[in-house]
């Protein structure tokens, strides 16, 4: 099944739960949350999870619930969400002392948190 490549609305998808810690390259990064929220049913259930940093979000990735990864990603810029990008999220994570730096691709650059 193809992915459809829109930017999901949300208020349209069933909430399920907040997951109060998410991995970012198998690494528990403090202050990154999610919202976990899924649509439709069987072979065709999607998942989305909007994934906030120190509580402002971050980005949104979407796609089939029995898929090993999400299908596509939307970046969060001054509050707006961005175009939808395919595959999943291209984020690196660095430390430095005690500051976290988060770099996501947004389909022209990258977006530093």
């Amino acid at each position: 099944m193809k992915q459809h490549l829109d930017v999901p609305k949300l208020r349209t998808w069933r909430y399920v739960k907040r997951l109060p810690q998410r991995k970012l390259h198998n690494r528990i990064i403090t202050g990154l949350t999610g919202v976990l929220y899924t649509k439709g049913h069987g072979n065709t259930k999607q998942t989305a999870v909007v994934h906030r940093y120190n509580n402002r979000k971050v980005f949104v990735a979407w796609g089939l619930a029995s898929a090993k990864h999400c299908g596509a990603y939307a970046v969060y810029q001054d509050g707006r969400v961005g175009a939808a990008i395919s595959g999943c999220p291209q984020v690196s994570v660095s430390r430095l002392g005690g500051t976290v730096r988060i770099r996501i691709y947004t389909g022209t650059g990258f977006a530093v948190l």
